[in-house]
């Protein structure tokens, strides 16, 4: 009898054993993370009770502590500026019309003209008010929060970019005109130059006479308190068929695919909305790092944290206030990390004159990693399809635009020249006090890693 139990406490051991080590792979097996989430939950508690213990047993500061705590307060003074940018420059807020801002989270994968935000005031939002971004009208809130929902899914929202095929609005031709003539805007239009569109333009009442800057203008309740605020700019095309020239559609004025961080929607109200707070659209885990690796020019390496400590595909990495990668696979107990400086990797990018406190940042775009040159610098291919227009060559620090799932605004990339005029460019990074090399698996990084974790964004 003795042996038969000590059989089946063997046989039960080794059943654990497996489940641990195939939870251990960097290949998700769903069915194995429930069974591991019953098994480990008390583990993972006592762990995430004593994280910030662990996280801070044995640190030391490092010797560039103060360049490290003014990337800090640089990260804080970016919130700030692009809080900022999305308020309106040129134009005032109509009497009785509050502004709730918006933190872009991500954009949901099989509708590209939506975008998921995080609302810092959802009360007395509803579906179909005005999104706005500075003096520009960008499309429609689509989805409120649910009165039963509570935390940060009490504050998740979905707008309806003017982009979507679906999207309809009035506009006039705005300046000094006797006649300001009326025209529909909704939609993309192709271009004759190669990846460029237009915003389409539908029923132009007067096509010879519509130039210049478009406005909202449009006749529903929830619209129009944004009646006013700029759609594009007029594109014209050679016509082939009559001659001259055609009314090709509106030039956009913001980058609606990788621009977009912080918006503002527009609602009928005599109440102050509540500010975002900063840390709301997420939260940062310390995870231990493991050995670093390289195939060829391909680098990542591994954390020891996995799905079970929050963990998803996508999620930012960084040591500090600095962008490290990207998890690309999260196992249970584990996780894969692509290095920013692999080739194909990209970000979200924007640009800031450092200690030019009043300018607005300049938005990049999606940037992709060539890797490394050979003096060891962060190289990237930049479209360049909005030139810079400032100095020549002027060194900027390149920051994460937030918008993209599990990648908040506000990471370091480190400094580059600017080129100017129309691209595509090159940039070449470097972050202060940080030679890499090649590979770039040599590269030094602390024992411990920040890890985001944005659950709505992500599921």
């Amino acid at each position: 009898m003795r042996s038969v139990s000590r059989s089946r406490r063997t046989r039960a051991l080794e059943a654990l054993a497996l489940l641990v080590l195939l939870g251990g792979s960097l290949s998700t097996i769903p069915v194995l993370d429930r069974i591991l989430l019953v098994l480990l939950s008390p583990a993972r508690v006592a762990l995430d009770l004593a994280g910030p213990g662990l996280a801070t047993l044995g640190a030391q500061d490092p010797p560039d502590v103060v360049l490290r705590r003014r990337e800090g307060e640089l990260a804080l003074d970016l919130a700030e500026r692009m809080s900022r940018a999305a308020q309106p420059q040129e134009l005032t807020l109509p009497l009785g019309v509050r502004a709730v801002e918006a933190e872009v989270l991500a954009r949901p994968t099989d509708r590209p003209d939506a975008l998921q935000v995080l609302l810092a005031d959802p009360r007395g939002l509803q579906r179909g008010s005005a999104v706005v971004f500075g003096d520009v009208f960008l499309g429609s809130l689509t989805r409120i929060p649910s009165a039963r929902a509570s935390g940060r899914a009490g504050h998740l929202g979905e707008v309806r970019l003017l982009t979507s095929r679906n999207a309809r609005v009035s506009g006039l031709v705005g300046g000094e005109k006797e006649v300001s003539p009326r025209l529909v805007v909704g939609g993309i239009q192709s271009a004759a130059r190669q990846d460029h569109w237009y915003l389409a333009v539908h029923n132009p009442q007067d096509e010879g006479l519509t130039r210049g800057m478009v406005l909202l203008d449009d006749p529903d309740p929830l619209l129009s308190v944004a009646n006013g605020w700029q759609l594009g700019r007029v594109a014209l095309e050679p016509d082939p068929v009559r001659g001259g020239q055609r009314v090709a559609g509106l030039e956009p004025l913001v980058d609606h695919e990788a621009g977009l961080a912080r918006v503002l929607v527009l609602s009928r109200s005599t109440e102050p909305a509540v500010a975002l707070v900063p840390s709301a659209a997420g939260e940062w885990v310390s995870v231990r790092r493991g050995m670093l690796l390289a195939d060829g020019q391909r680098v990542g390496f591994p954390l020891l944290a996995g799905s079970l400590s929050g963990l998803r595909s996508g999620a930012a990495v960084a040591d500090g206030q600095r962008f490290v990668g990207r998890v690309i696979r999260a196992a249970p107990l584990n996780a894969m990390v692509r290095r920013i400086e692999d080739p194909g990797c990209s970000v979200n990018v924007l640009a800031v004159r450092e200690g030019d406190l009043e300018a607005r940042p300049f938005v990049l775009g999606r940037i992709v990693s060539l890797g490394l040159d050979d003096e060891g610098r962060r190289a990237f291919a930049w479209p360049g399809e909005r030139a810079w227009t400032g100095n020549q060559n002027e060194e900027v620090q390149l920051w994460t635009l937030a918008g993209e799932a599990g990648v908040p605004g506000g990471l370091l990339l480190g400094q580059a020249a600017l080129p100017s005029g129309d691209g595509p460019h090159v940039l070449t990074v470097t972050v202060p006090g940080v030679e890499l090399e090649s590979p770039p698996a040599s590269a030094a990084l602390p024992g411990r890693l920040r890890v985001f974790i944005n659950w709505e964004a992500s599921q």
